[in-house]
C-alpha cells in the first residue's frame, strides 16, 4: 500500500496465477472466436 490519498494498493499475480492463466488463455481465445454464436445460442434458449 502506498502512503497516499487517495489510497493506493498495487497486487499481482504470483507464479502459480501467472501458470493458471497461461493455461486458461486457449479456452478464453476460443470463447472470444466464438461469441457471436454463443450468444445467438442463449438468446434461442
Amino acid at each position: 500500500m502506498y502512503d497516499t490519498l487517495p489510497l493506493k494498493t498495487e497486487y499481482s499475480l504470483t507464479p502459480f496465477g501467472r501458470d493458471l492463466s497461461d493455461a486458461l488463455a486457449p479456452i478464453s481465445d476460443w470463447g472470444h472466436r466464438r461469441l457471436d454464436r454463443l450468444a445467438a445460442a442463449r438468446d434461442a434458449s
